[in-house]
């Protein structure tokens, strides 16, 4: 009798943990969309989403926030697969053909907490998409190329950061962005130039802008916290490369205010904008 109710306890046990498994497989891809939405400040969506949150599909959307009227779908939707190796060992990948080869990332559960590792990557983004972010850049209406390199990427939650022998961040960036033949629907037929963004996203979230080549020259610095919101900001300065190019003082007028001139400057200077985001 009592091997009996023994095996009657742990058949209903397994039974639970079964129907408890199904359950969690059978979750939908709209919960990893609301999730995105609440972690970006409804900035990120993913509509339209289909399939199960470990293997499913969405639009990719931009938007300026909650309520945002600029909303911008990126092209093609974005596909993602997620598979566990180990019961604490867990592979995402992310493919988006308009960007280039599928990107991969590992998530690791531990007792010392979680960490999150990518592997490199190069893709490309439509910059056309950022209109969708709101201002400046849905009246900007940018255009251009532009290339992303990450590098071996790892995000970890604070308890496994403090139980990290060597947590000291590689001074290397992890992030390169490069933006050739920019422009803006504000300077018709002007090409702004060449710029490069470079920065640390998985140590400090810091990262710099500077001008390679062009008539708009820009520079600045700028930091991104994820921490229960993702939160960004950015100080710098924009001013065109000569002084007689009016067909930038609509431009710069948006990107941010023109810092008054001191009297003893030459006619030949510069209007500087100072960048406030």
């Amino acid at each position: 009798m009592e091997i009996r109710n023994s095996l009657t306890i742990f058949g209903t046990l397994l039974l639970a943990l079964v129907l408890l498994s199904a359950l969690v497989y059978a979750i939908p891809a709209a919960w990893v969309a609301r999730y995105v939405s609440n972690a970006s400040d409804d900035r990120v969506r993913l509509a339209h989403a289909r399939g199960l949150w470990h293997r499913g599909s969405a639009l990719l959307v931009l938007t300026s926030g909650a309520g945002g009227a600029d909303a911008v779908h990126w092209p093609q939707r974005v596909q993602w697969t997620i598979s566990p190796h180990l019961p604490w060992r867990w592979q995402m990948i992310v493919s988006w053909p308009q960007a280039g080869a599928p990107m991969s990332a590992t998530l690791e559960i531990g007792q010392s907490g979680w960490s999150l590792s990518t592997s490199p990557w190069r893709g490309a983004i439509p910059l056309a998409a950022l209109a969708g972010l709101g201002a400046p850049f849905n009246t900007l209406a940018l255009t251009g190329e532009v290339q992303v390199s990450l590098g071996d990427l790892r995000f970890s939650s604070a308890k496994a950061v403090k139980n990290t022998t060597n947590p000291a961040p590689s001074a290397a960036p992890d992030v390169d962005i490069m933006i050739t033949q920019l422009r803006s629907a504000l300077a018709q037929g002007v090409v702004l130039g060449d710029y490069t963004v470079r920065g640390n996203a998985a140590s400090t979230g810091q990262f710099e802008l500077a001008t390679r080549q062009g008539a708009l020259l820009l520079d600045g610095r700028g930091q991104c916290i994820l921490k229960s919101r993702l939160s960004c900001s950015f100080n710098g300065t924009a001013r065109a490369a000569r002084h007689d190019d009016a067909l930038l003082g609509n431009l710069l007028g948006l990107l941010g205010k023109i810092q008054p001139q001191p009297k003893a400057s030459f006619s030949g200077t510069t209007p500087v904008t100072e960048l406030r985001w």
